[in-house]
């Protein structure tokens, strides 16, 4: 599959009224009366016209297809895509399956849609919009990301650092700049945008306790609610060892992978070891690895560091790797992470 190539195309807003420009200056300014229903004299990048306002980026409050819901100047609307293309069954979200590939029969692949999916056996496989350049070609909800190659269906051998760009819905930790970009949450809660330790936009959800949120995240007071927070501080670190991460594009400090436990949705760094991993879970005699001595600071308090390519096949062979205890006895076995809560 090759990048589709891209086409910027300016469209504006539901019956806008034109600017008319001589020398640069505007000689008609927009005429709140003369809008269509719905729609309010919103200015964005220096221009202000007629545009259909919005709350939300579905349901009756949210946009036709072909638009997303944006933040102007003083009020939310309707923004056109900046990729154009005509609705048809296998676009935004639809299920397909990843034992097909990124070219699932499912997709809209005239179009530019192809399957996304975290590995070879998904079942949460989506079609999306593939080769995207930013946020602005994404129907409400997505935003342009980075997403790992492989492991995938005619290869399951997990590679290092083979990141392709798709259109991936904003879930707990999806990048956002203001509460109207992100989506509904899976138990169909409204989120919002908050900031992690670092000042960067995330998008998550309001809870009561901390089995309200991914386990990855505990449920802290923030501004005038409780809403879930990664309990490492930040949804995407410095990509070295242990560090949060959405993709592979996000652990090159360490020479790592972003690597996804199976039974959370915790997902983090490794870094290389500086020998090659042997007698990994041997009987005889030490497993033989050169790795971080401890997870970092704020870890989970079970966490163990090892090079477990041998024994979790989602982590690369000569990765340091953090775990953690799955449960809450000392007789419960290990998953992939530096932070998840025992369940």
């Amino acid at each position: 599959m090759s990048p589709r190539h891209l086409v910027s195309v300016f469209v504006s807003g539901f019956l806008g009224l034109g600017l008319l420009h001589c020398g640069g200056e505007t000689k008609v300014e927009c005429d709140p009366a003369k809008c269509a229903a719905g729609n309010q004299c919103i200015e964005q990048d220096g221009v202000t016209e007629c545009r259909l306002t919005c709350d939300a980026q579905s349901g009756p409050t949210g946009c036709p297809y072909g638009y997303r819901c944006a933040t102007g100047a003083t009020a939310t609307y309707c923004q056109a895509l900046t990729y154009k293309t005509t609705e048809a069954p296998g676009q935004w979200g639809t299920p397909c399956n990843s034992l097909e590939g990124a070219e699932a029969s499912a997709c809209d692949k005239a179009q530019g849609f192809y399957c996304q999916f975290s590995d070879r056996n998904d079942p949460n496989a989506f079609c999306s919009l593939y080769g995207c350049q930013s946020d602005s070609e994404c129907a409400g909800g997505y935003y342009c990301g980075d997403a790992n190659v492989i492991p995938s269906a005619p290869r399951a051998k997990r590679t290092i650092g083979e990141t392709e760009r798709y259109c991936l819905p904003r879930t707990y930790c999806a990048p956002c700049e203001h509460d109207v970009d992100c989506g509904a949450a899976d138990d169909g809660l409204k989120q919002l945008c908050a900031r992690d330790a670092n000042g960067k936009g995330f998008c998550t959800k309001p809870c009561s306790k901390d089995t309200n949120c991914a386990d990855e995240a505990k449920c802290v007071d923030y501004d005038d609610t409780k809403v879930c927070y990664p309990i490492a501080q930040v949804c995407v670190g410095d990509g070295n060892f242990c560090s949060p991460c959405r993709s592979d594009a996000d652990c090159t400090a360490g020479g790592g992978a972003c690597v996804k436990s199976r039974y959370s949705t915790e997902k983090t760094c490794t870094v290389a070891s500086k020998v090659k991993c042997e007698n990994v879970g041997s009987q005889t005699k030490p497993p033989v690895f050169d790795c971080p001595a401890t997870t970092p600071e704020g870890a989970a308090a079970n966490s163990i560091v090892s090079c477990v390519g041998a024994i979790y096949k989602e982590v690369p062979a000569d990765q340091c790797s953090g775990l953690v205890r799955f449960g809450r006895s000392e007789d419960d076995g290990y998953q992939v992470g530096c932070y998840a809560r025992p369940r």
